[in-house]
């Protein structure tokens, strides 16, 4: 699954885990701050960061610049089987 993503300074997704897929985020415009594991980096555009499945992530846009971000999440929640998935 992919996902654009325009966030205005302060705005992201809070700590989570996904136990269930993989998550690539790229940044294509403005400064992201992200999270994944005990890592925090500030990612301009070009920066790819890859959080795999299990570990904890988050990211907000920082600056005055909208941040423009590109996810793609695999496999999507259409991949997973309907039954036992949580």
């Amino acid at each position: 699954m992919l996902d654009m993503q325009y966030l205005q300074d302060g705005e992201g997704v809070p700590l989570h885990v996904n136990d269930h897929a993989d998550e690539l985020l790229v940044v294509l415009e403005g400064e992201v701050s992200i999270q994944c594991g005990d890592k925090r980096v500030v990612a301009g555009p070009g920066s790819m960061i890859f959080a795999p499945k299990g570990a904890p992530r988050s990211w907000f846009a920082v600056g005055d610049q909208v941040a423009r971000t590109l996810k793609c999440i695999y496999p999507s929640q259409l991949d997973l089987p309907a039954a036992g998935v949580p």
